[in-house]
């Protein structure tokens, strides 16, 4: 988030601004990245999470076996979901930072009621 579209007057005027929450407090991309790749590590996939970005975890498992011909049982699926949810789990609560120039901007709108909407 860049500070200078902070000061637009059109937001300063705004009484409530809603925040989506990934991708602008922070960018949870290399988490579920490194989460997939481990999940994955003894199936020898190595993913692009760029290209799984808004799937659930069962949807990108799905796209990865089948785009690299391999069969999945329903039992595998919902290992490698709880695995790959698992492993990112952890890595959240190891580590997570705001999305640079978050803080600043938070900062200058906090006589603002401002939300999080997220999924």
């Amino acid at each position: 988030m860049k500070l200078s579209n902070i000061h637009s007057s059109k937001i300063l005027a705004k009484e409530l601004l809603i925040f989506d929450f990934d991708g602008t407090i922070i960018d949870s991309s290399p988490i579920h990245s490194r989460a997939f790749n481990l999940a994955l590590s003894d199936y020898g996939f190595q993913i692009n999470y760029h290209e799984l970005k808004g799937l659930s975890t069962r949807d990108s498992l799905l796209k990865i076996f089948q785009e690299n011909n391999k069969e999945m049982s329903e039992n595998l699926l919902l290992k490698l979901t709880t695995l790959k949810q698992a492993y990112a789990q952890n890595f959240f609560q190891e580590s997570i930072t705001t999305i640079n120039g978050f803080t600043e901007c938070f900062k200058l709108l906090s006589n603002k009621k401002l939300c999080i909407a997220s999924s």
